[in-house]
Parts: C-alpha cells; sequence; structure tokens
C-alpha cells in the first residue's frame, strides 16, 4: 500500500495518514500554542535574548532530550536548568525548547502511527506550513530517518480549492456522484 503521511504545522499541528487517497489516521496537538506561551510567558526563558535565526545544534539537543526518559515537564524545565548549569547559552535556550516541544510532538505522532512500529516510509513525509517552522520540523523529522517535502500553506490551499472545484464540476455533469 502506498502510504503518505503529512504533518500541517503551527499553533495546532496536524499529522495525516492518506492511504490510497484515503485519511486513515489524523491527529492533532497545541504544539505551537504551547511553544507560545513558553517562549513569551515562561520563567524557562524570562529575560533571555529572541532571534529568528535558528540555532540548529541547540533545536537539534532539544529534540534529542525529547527522546530521553522523563516526559515533557522534565524536558521543557531542562532547558532552565541547563542554561543555569552553563550547558546552554542564553542564546540557545529558546531554540532548545523548540527541539523539546516539537521532538515530544513527532514522538508521539510517530508512536501513534501504526501503533509505534511505523517504519520509515518511503515517500517523504509531506510538511505544510511557514518555511521557518517547516524546516524545524523537518530537521527533527530527518534526526529520526525521514525524509520530507516542503509546502507553503498558501499554495495547499490553492491546491485545496482547485481540487474541490473540479469535484463539485464532476459533481454536476453526473448527478449519481452526488455533491460534497
Amino acid at each position: 500500500m502506498n502510504h503518505r503521511y503529512f504533518a500541517y504545522t503551527g499553533t495546532h499541528c496536524k499529522w495525516a495518514q492518506i492511504t490510497e487517497g484515503k485519511v486513515m489516521q489524523f491527529s492533532t496537538s497545541i504544539t505551537g500554542e504551547l511553544f507560545a506561551r513558553l517562549n513569551d510567558e515562561s520563567s524557562l526563558v524570562k529575560s533571555l535574548p529572541k532571534s529568528d535565526q535558528l540555532n540548529e545544534d541547540a533545536f537539534k539537543k532539544g529534540v534529542q532530550a525529547s527522546r530521553q526518559d522523563g516526559g515533557i515537564l522534565h524536558h521543557l524545565f531542562s532547558a532552565r536548568s541547563r542554561f543555569v548549569c552553563g550547558e546552554l547559552a542564553a542564546d540557545e535556550v529558546r531554540d532548545y525548547l523548540s527541539g523539546v516541544v516539537i521532538g515530544h510532538d513527532v514522538n508521539d505522532t510517530l508512536k501513534a502511527l501504526k501503533g509505534g512500529s511505523l517504519e520509515v516510509p518511503k515517500n517523504p513525509v509531506v510538511i505544510i506550513g511557514s518555511e521557518a517552522l517547516s524546516e524545524r520540523y523537518a530537521l527533527a523529522l530527518s534526526l529520526r530517518g525521514f525524509t520530507c517535502e516542503f509546502l507553503a500553506a498558501n499554495e495547499a490551499s490553492i491546491r485545496g480549492l482547485k481540487r474541490l472545484a473540479n469535484r463539485q464540476a464532476v459533481s454536476a455533469n453526473n448527478p449519481t456522484t452526488g455533491a460534497l
């Protein structure tokens, strides 16, 4: 069977497994919202610098931490403790924290898909969203052996609307198929 996996990143990340044109599994999580709250209001990053540039090494450290024992609460707090202990520089903490949050989203999703026995798919995971956030998800997935494709959210919307319009036109020309 031909499985495709999709991640629609953002405030609430959505994951889908599509097989032969049908959604077989779907899940969503508050990954983006959680990170936004932690990044703006949390004592974990209070008074630490912000940057628009991804610190890839710090992010990878966060993703790797998410795969360790201890759970998400322990891993989130490790951002602060690693800074206090000198293991992370001030400008690394936010990207590390992003890696922890996205890492847990990826880990939990992979466990849920196929009961945790998900093999690396032949087809790349399609990541839909902003380029910056998609880059982070692609990096987290690559650390698990996955390849990824990027599709901008606006392009995905246009493609979806065109497909719906085509389907509606077919339905109008063939009343036996029914409307959407």
